[in-house]
């Protein structure tokens, strides 16, 4: 795995956990 692939899964992450705790907020 690169960096770039790590990044990636972290930031898409990081909206699948942010996007749902902004619209239960």
């Amino acid at each position: 795995t690169s960096l770039r692939e790590l990044t990636a899964l972290g930031i898409r992450n990081a909206e699948k956990l942010a996007i749902p705790s902004v619209r239960n907020d």
